[in-house]
């Protein structure tokens, strides 16, 4: 017979606590929906028992054709477009039709053998309006509901009181909930609770909360578990455990949540790609972006219609560290065309277009930095100069595009001191630390500035300050105060956990960049910026100054005028060395430091640079521009993660490792793992 009481869990975005819902509030399913259900009726509520999706809805739709005023097919249809096609606007037609034909049936308050058929519409009402951001409709089902029916729906008012800021009824809710003897009610009210200390901007009362969820989860009976509420507590808790600026503990609880697969949007491994991002382990956070995209492709329509534009804003963020730019501007586009729904994350859409609009900048003003690169070493694409005229022209007026899109969103000075403040929530979406620097170009060194007092003012955690003097240093850099700049990055420098390595290197960049020029200081910022992300001068459009070490021959020369024409670079007599060497039987050219002589980045050249439209060339001019192309594609591009003056670098192991990076990426995009549709 048919069941009630199917699980519906669904979550969450990168700095939004996910939402667990539940089909129903019965402490014990009955026996069937409708027990006046004729046979066919029956049989439509147990396709949808048995997640026979496809074939239940085109039963219910042939026996709608006979009986168009059948509660039950209603019901049904309504469930499956949800669930199986993600038409949320047409499911909640079918469903209010359900319930329409149901209360004319029987009136609210008279006795009717099949009330659980009712109390499941509302359910399932309540849940698509919370999906389609209809937090007062929702309200307006759930105060119904409870006008019916015991025990009433605690936990589940909860939610959307919080999204509208009404959160002392929103926790009065949640703690009612938690009071309950019902296992399932006690787990939305933790998961309420976590989501409202998220929301107070409280660091280690969000971390309890969270964790308190969790370990409610994981004291129910292994029969009790709903699998996919255990994976959200998981990474809500992960998501919590990086607010307490715990890194460690954040992988090892996402972990624990990927170990169960759920019909949910809270993918653990997206959260796990972004840590590893940060980390600079480049290699591990491109295994993590398989799984997350195996991990989508699993879930239902529905689940997959919420979290599209998430999860690709972190491939389009690894791509944007990768060099793959076109790839990572065409998802980017879609993330700004087609925005994820918010209803199941305590995060808004203002938050999530303005961080989205930050990140497709940013791969756009890298792309022109690569374009030009490419121009140095001869890729006639980029040679036409109505192209490239044509090419600035439609930059320009995209970056104004998107600046005023961050600008409007940034209105709010609370959500620009929450972007500032470290994996806090309410400030701009899937903008991790090393990206927030670009804020200081769009709105002002000013305005960043005077919102890093408030920042810190608010912020009673010691472990965010080096944060705020990484941005502080990128303030003072430009307004012009190179003294000062170099000073707050430097005691970022010092204090910035490892977990950083982007920040690190950014911060690094910033110091370079704001050092007396060539200085040993100077040179040392270089090292450390270069050995960490060599993606970032790229991405800031710095300038790296080199001295040239190359054979004496043809080749040589030929490489020597096409790296003096870089605009990424500037020859000269002080600056890191550029050498190629010999590596078994392939030769590599690589960027050393300029005391240290550790190898920082290496390039191997390719028959036919990735994206490059250079026809293999043996001649010692073309040899030359595949060293060149290897140089910028490699050296500035994916970081690896690895220490400058790691001694084992000299035995080849950063080539090696640095080429294991670019398999490993170029796999993911021969496996076409962009954007499902």
């Amino acid at each position: 017979m048919p069941k009630l009481g199917k699980l519906f869990a669904i979550g969450a975005v990168a700095l939004g606590v996910a939402f667990s819902a539940f089909g129903v509030n019965a402490e014990e399913p009955p026996p069937s929906l409708d027990p006046g259900a004729t046979a066919p009726e029956e049989a439509l509520l147990k396709l949808l028992d048995d997640d026979e999706l496809l074939r239940a809805r085109r039963e219910a739709d042939a026996y709608l054709v006979e009986h168009p005023q059948s509660i039950v097919a209603h019901y049904v249809l309504g469930r499956v477009l949800h669930a199986a096609e993600g038409a949320l606007p047409q499911a909640m037609r079918e469903l209010g039709r359900a319930r329409e034909l149901y209360e004319a049936r029987h009136p609210p308050g008279s006795e009717a053998s099949n009330f659980r058929l009712h109390q499941q519409i509302l359910y399932s009402t309540a849940w698509l309006a919370l999906e389609l951001e209809e937090f007062e409709f929702q309200l307006e089902i759930l105060d119904f509901h409870d006008a019916l029916y015991n025990p009433m729906a605690a936990g589940e008012h909860a939610w959307p009181l919080m999204r509208l800021k009404r959160f002392d009824k929103a926790r009065e809710y949640a703690n009612h909930a938690i009071a309950s003897k019902s296992p399932y009610q006690r787990a939305l009210g933790h998961n309420a609770l976590c989501a409202l200390e998220g929301e107070a901007e409280e660091r280690e009362a969000y971390f309890k909360a969270c964790e308190a969820a969790l370990k409610n989860k994981r004291a129910q009976p292994v029969k009790a578990l709903q699998p996919s509420t255990l994976a959200i507590d998981a990474y809500n808790a992960a998501l919590a455990a990086r607010a307490a600026f715990r890194p460690d503990d954040a992988e090892k609880l996402a972990l624990e949540g990927s170990r169960t697969f759920a019909p949910s949007s809270a993918n653990p491994w997206r959260l796990i790609a972004q840590l590893r991002l940060d980390q600079g382990r480049a290699s591990e956070a491109i295994e993590a972006l398989r799984d997350m995209q195996a991990w989508r492709r699993r879930q239902p329509a529905n689940v997959r219609a919420q979290d599209r534009a998430e999860t690709d804003a972190v491939s389009a963020t690894v791509f944007l560290l990768a060099g793959e730019l076109e790839r990572g501007l065409a998802l980017a586009d879609g993330l700004l065309d087609a925005p994820d729904r918010r209803g199941l994350s305590t995060s808004t859409a203002e938050e999530a277009l303005g961080g989205h609009a930050l990140l497709r900048r940013a791969l756009r003003r890298a792309q022109g930095e690569l374009d030009a690169e490419r121009r140095s070493w001869g890729e006639p694409r980029f040679d036409g100069l109505w192209s490239r005229a044509r090419a600035r022209v439609e930059r320009y007026w995209s970056d104004r595009a998107d600046e005023e899109r961050i600008v409007r969103v940034m209105t709010d000075s609370g959500r620009l001191t929450a972007t500032l403040r470290p994996y806090i929530a309410r400030g701009l979406d899937d903008v991790p630390p090393w990206l927030v620097g670009d804020l200081v170009s769009v709105l002002g060194p000013g305005v960043v500035g005077a919102q890093l007092d408030a920042a810190r003012e608010r912020e009673p955690e010691k472990a965010a300050i080096p944060y705020f003097d990484a941005y502080e240093a990128e303030v003072n850099l430009e307004s012009g105060y190179d003294a000062r700049a170099v000073v707050f990055a430097q005691k970022a420098l010092d204090a910035l956990p490892p977990s950083e390595a982007l920040l690190r290197a950014r911060t690094a960049a910033v110091g370079f960049r704001a050092s007396e020029e060539k200085s040993p200081g100077a040179l040392a910022f270089l090292e450390q910026a270069l050995a960490l992300d060599g993606s970032v001068f790229r991405r800031m459009g710095f300038v790296v100054p080199v001295r040239l070490e190359l054979p004496d021959d043809a080749m040589g020369a030929a490489l020597t005028s096409l790296l003096e024409a870089s605009p990424r670079l500037e020859v000269g007599a002080v600056g890191v060395v550029i050498r190629i060497q010999d590596r078994g039987l392939e030769r590599v050219i690589c960027i050393h430091g300029p005391t240290s002589g550790a190898v920082l980045q290496c390039g191997k050249p390719r028959e036919r640079a990735p994206g490059s439209d250079l026809a293999p060339d043996s001649t010692p001019a073309g040899l030359a521009a595949r060293f060149a192309a290897a140089l910028h594609l490699d050296a500035f591009a994916l970081p690896l993660g690895l220490s400058g003056n790691d001694v084992s670098s000299l035995d080849g192991s950063t080539t090696t490792s640095g080429q294991a990076v670019h398999d490993k990426l170029q796999g993911v995009l021969d496996d076409e793992l962009l954007p499902a549709p």
